[in-house]
């Protein structure tokens, strides 16, 4: 019997045998000459998580076997592809037995292929890369005319300092809760922020049915965008 993992995307479950998933960081090193040193190769930033899963099956009787009221192959496949084609970052929780490969941070779909076996559209063959997906906040500028009709650019106002304040009293988790639920009023991507501030009590917990949120956890939340 194969060993079991759970991909869950924004609620969408995807069942998996562990043999099918890669899940790799790799941070590119960039070469830096040092005087008195000399040419040194060292990483020139963190490198992001890729979750990368090959030529597996979107078979009828595996999700069943699996997912109670799971969705056919092909209703798969149309989420796969709607959820790569809004280019906005997943939830992603990975559920497992084997501890290297659970992990909950967000993730956007780079690449996803599937192919219809001929008369048998229940059994779709399909790979699926996802890179984890972070906000760095970049500034953009907007392009307009000068007066003398060259190309010129209007430099966004400067930043301003940080002055959130962060509720005194922490959030105690329901029935129910999750990392969305619980910052619906709080943001867009305040459901990241959240994960990032309580990243330590989320790890002494393990997660329910993917959720990292457990009924009685004691959260601090973010302040409001």
């Amino acid at each position: 019997m194969k060993r079991m993992v759970y991909i869950h995307l924004n609620g969408l479950i995807l069942p998996e045998a562990a043999d099918s998933i890669r899940i790799e960081t790799e941070a590119p090193p960039n070469s830096h000459f040092i005087i008195g040193i000399g040419e040194l190769a060292f990483p020139s930033h963190p490198g992001l998580k890729t979750v990368v899963i090959e030529n597996q099956q979107l078979n009828r009787d595996w999700i069943k076997r699996f997912i109670d009221g799971g969705l056919t192959p092909r209703e798969y496949a149309d989420r796969l592809t709607e959820m790569r084609a809004s280019l906005e970052p997943l939830e992603l929780v990975i559920e497992s037995e084997i501890e290297t490969l659970q992990h909950n941070f967000p993730v956007l779909i780079d690449f996803a292929s599937w192919e219809v076996e001929t008369h048998h559209e229940n059994n779709i063959r399909y790979s699926l890369v996802m890179y984890e997906a972070k906000d760095h906040r970049v500034s953009t500028f907007e392009q307009v005319t000068a007066p003398d009709g060259s190309d010129a650019v209007i430099a966004p106002p400067p930043p301003r300092p940080d002055n959130r304040v962060y509720p005194s009293s922490p959030y105690t988790v329901g029935n129910g809760d999750t990392l969305t639920s619980i910052t619906r009023d709080l943001g867009e991507s305040a459901w990241e922020d959240l994960y990032n501030l309580n990243r330590s009590t989320f790890h002494r917990y393990p997660p329910q049915g993917g959720n990292v949120v457990v009924p009685g956890q004691q959260l601090i939340l973010p302040a409001l965008e």
